[in-house]
């Protein structure tokens, strides 16, 4: 047993001050300072700092961390040509060896972020089969996180390989590693792919970009005279686990229809500004008693910067600064803590017995008053441009120490770099 002392505890729920944190693999007691009964594992002093559960970034691109820097022809016209001049280049030459020192690169950095549990959506068309087991061992196992995986089924692929792989990495599901049945989007998608994705994915839940941009609506209207979610739906394809990317181009039937399945959006505001896609109506789909989550499309490695670009994204487009509140933006903290828990299937997000001690500490010794009434708002305002937590834990192991991850890791980290000069040389041969 291990224990957190001095602690100023901040779930998003609530927050305590001077606490002690007794935890294992598990949070195993929590309480003030003065019941602290003592501990023979070891102590982390937590004076000056918060102490807040790991970050779940809901979803991302592991692969996108090898993308950093690249510099190819691009002149884009509109969504299609992002994809057809960068992306779908890039994972057209990614075999298992590049997706495994991705997800090594990615992970060491979302460490240092404070995030504990990733939301993975991956594509590889030189090698389909066994890259998702190459990312769980590199997210997974190599850097002690929680990670969920799926392979992006596109009909620009072999399709029963994207489907074999789904479906053979759904048997590796534990506490530590979630499945979903991937699909890229509708327009990727045929009728014929989808009937047949229907029909064999079984109970999996879809992870799925939905309406990212008004191409994704135009070509559903004009091939199947319906619209995306209505698609979907056709194909039964929905349910209160499934996965709906970004959501920008949605109307009100279409989020009445999520709401009806109880599916979750995650939206991904960065990545939308960056590609000019637009921006969601978080708020709206809020008011529609619709679960939002909150991922970064493979824009960083982190959640922190995510939340602020969010909340001041939302303003802007509410057109007030009362528009979209702190309120508003701890309703999608917590459902990425309740994704992580349903996906799981182990409670993740809360500092409290029971929960699973996925903590991060980060330095932070404000100069006005803290206290439970204005803590997410020091976030906010002091903390999320600069997130730099000191010390990280996934399931009670140390991931981050003094700010420096573990050495084993940072000698993978180190080769990732190898790997990821392979992937670049790949991209300049004709």
């Amino acid at each position: 047993m291990k224990a957190l002392i001095h602690a100023t505890c901040y779930d998003f729920v609530s927050f305590q001050e001077n606490q002690y944190v007794l935890f294992d693999d598990l949070i195993r007691a929590v309480g003030p300072m003065k019941d602290y009964p003592g501990c023979d594992g070891g102590v982390i002093d937590c004076s000056g700092k918060l102490v807040l559960p790991g970050f779940v970034i809901a979803h991302t691109h592991v692969y996108s961390a090898f993308a950093r820097g690249l510099s190819l022809p691009f002149a884009p016209k509109n969504f299609q040509d992002i994809l057809d001049q960068l992306w779908w280049k890039i994972d057209a030459k990614i075999d298992k060896d590049i997706a495994y020192h991705s997800a090594v690169a990615f992970g060491a950095e979302a460490i240092q972020h404070g995030v504990t549990t990733i939301f993975d959506h991956h594509a590889s068309k030189k090698d389909i089969l066994g890259t998702l087991n190459a990312l769980k061992k590199g997210i997974v196992e190599d850097c002690g996180l929680r990670g969920a995986f799926c392979f992006e089924t596109s009909d620009r692929f072999d399709l029963e390989a994207c489907i074999a792989e789904n479906m053979a990495f759904a048997k590796h599901q534990t506490v530590d590693v979630a499945a979903y049945f991937g699909l890229h989007a509708s327009s990727s998608l045929s009728e014929a792919t989808l009937k047949k994705v229907s029909s064999a994915k079984g109970g999996l839940p879809i992870h799925i970009h939905v309406a990212e941009s008004l191409d994704d609506q135009n070509d559903c209207l004009a091939q199947y005279r319906e619209r995306v979610i209505e698609r979907l739906d056709r194909h039964g394809l929905l349910d209160e686990k499934s996965l709906l990317i970004h959501g920008i181009h949605l109307n009100e039937r279409e989020l009445a229809l999520i709401q009806k399945h109880n599916a979750r959006i995650v939206v991904n505001p960065s990545s939308n500004a960056n590609n000019a896609v637009g921006f969601p109506d978080v708020k709206r789909m809020l008011n529609q008693g619709i679960r939002v989550c909150l991922g970064n499309d493979g824009m960083n490695a982190g959640l922190a910067s995510e939340c602020l670009s969010l909340f001041l994204q939302s303003k802007q487009l509410g057109r007030s600064p009362v528009s979209f509140g702190l309120d508003d933006l701890r309703r999608l903290i917590l459902e990425n803590y309740a994704l992580a828990t349903q996906a799981f299937q182990i409670p993740i997000g809360r500092i409290e017995p029971g929960f699973v001690s996925d903590l991060q500490l980060i330095d932070y010794r404000p100069y006005t008053r803290l206290d439970e009434e204005n803590v997410l708002g020091h976030l906010v305002y002091g903390m999320f441009d600069a997130w730099k937590p000191r010390h990280v834990l996934a399931k009670g192991k140390p991931v981050l120490t003094n700010h420096a991850i573990g050495e084993g890791l940072s000698t993978l980290q180190s080769k990732a770099i190898q790997s990821s000069r392979i992937l670049w040389d790949r991209l300049k041969e004709k």
